[in-house]
């Protein structure tokens, strides 16, 4: 199966600033406000034959908010830094330097690989205050294998008729794990965040469980072009093999992905796409993840994309503390908000220190969209 390409990253600022950064002038309560410090080390694994998961690491260093300020106000003289747990093979400990770009934000020059299961030290050196630090230590190297299962939909003395339905399976995960799951649809104006989930998994928690089942699910607007036929024959399919299931809103939390057994996921409600009504063909070429010199029309066989994180322990606590608080999530969770009573890791401060491992898997369809291209479009 094809992995997709498009890099999010589960907590990428864990407060939504606005304006530039510039002095303000606290009243004299509040010249203490607590250090806000996020930082979600990552590994991108969204295309295993191009990258080994390293990526540009990030902390957001932040004061609380003030009864006399609106927003959080950046810390823009910390020194930041993170050191790996020493391997006894070296002598030296490894250290990850963060240097200030703007808003608060701290990054490195480039991108760093997180070593599996590791313990890191995150330190944050504000003037004038006692250095604030945390600690977690990196995932295990877990992985999510994706094959199909073939459902029989017709069979006869000769002759069966199989549906291929995509498998979802962890390997080399721990009790220290847990994966949060969400979609995106594929639109002519962009991704666009799919409202509900649903899956097979024994283990997924059903604190965002809404009063609906697979079976309501359905593709909104005309069908208008052959394609489309693709995305409803394949929902059918689903809903059949979920029988009736029920909808999660937003995202998947599933807290035990040590069991090895394959699951099932699937998102909507969908829109028709009419690429070819549309004129849309060959408007969003993208290169074949096999075969990279060839540009294929946007969007293949794809409908969709699921975005799945795999998360440590102490990532995975501040995360549910904060859907369950406030449910307040925005562009499937690219923003987290830091609140009183929520779980925090950071000594001297608040926010979190945690790591994820992100996997990007585009849905796919039986695969009939193929003969749809218009003709000639590969020639030459």
């Amino acid at each position: 199966m094809r992995a997709m390409t498009k890099k999010l990253s589960l907590l990428s600022v864990a407060m939504a600033l606005t304006g530039c950064v510039e002095t303000i002038v606290m009243d004299p309560h509040e010249k203490d406000l607590p250090v806000v410090v996020n930082c979600v080390l990552k590994d991108e694994m969204h295309n295993a034959f191009f990258n080994d998961g390293s990526a540009v690491q990030s902390v957001s260093v932040l004061y609380a908010k003030g009864k006399s300020t609106e927003d959080y106000i950046p810390v823009d003289n910390a020194v930041v830094y993170a050191k790996a747990e020493s391997d006894p093979s070296h002598e030296t400990e490894e250290t990850i330097t963060f240097s200030y770009t703007d808003d608060g934000l701290y990054t490195t020059e480039g991108p760093v690989k997180i070593k599996p299961k590791t313990k890191y030290t995150l330190y944050v050196e504000v003037p004038g205050r006692e250095t604030v630090w945390a600690e977690t230590v990196s995932l295990p190297e877990v992985t999510l294998d994706d094959y199909f299962y073939e459902m029989v939909i017709s069979e006869s003395e000769d002759l069966q008729l199989f549906y291929p339905i995509y498998l979802y399976q962890t390997v080399n995960a721990d009790g220290d794990c847990a994966l949060w799951i969400d979609a995106q649809e594929y639109t002519t104006k962009g991704l666009r965040a799919l409202e509900f989930l649903v899956t097979d998994h024994p283990d997924v928690d059903n604190f965002n469980i809404t009063g609906k089942s697979s079976a309501e699910l359905s593709v909104l607007g005309d069908q208008m072009d052959r394609s489309d036929m693709e995305i409803r024959e394949s929902q059918e399919m689903l809903k059949s093999y979920l029988s009736n299931s029920p909808l999660y809103e937003k995202h998947l939390h599933i807290r035990n992905i040590e069991s090895s057994d394959p699951f099932c996921v699937y998102a909507g409600p969908v829109w028709y796409l009419n690429l070819e009504s549309q004129n849309n063909y060959g408007k969003y070429d993208s290169p074949d993840v096999f075969h990279p010199e060839i540009e294929v029309p946007w969007p293949y066989n794809f409908f969709f994309v699921y975005n799945f994180h795999i998360v440590n322990r102490d990532l995975d606590i501040y995360m549910r503390d904060n859907f369950v608080h406030d449910y307040e999530v925005e562009s499937y969770m690219t923003t987290l908000y830091s609140t009183e009573n929520i779980y925090s890791n950071i000594r001297g401060g608040t926010g979190i220190f945690g790591c994820e491992r992100i996997f990007s898997k585009a849905f796919q369809t039986n695969g009939r969209l193929n003969c749809n291209w218009p003709e000639g479009l590969f020639n030459d």
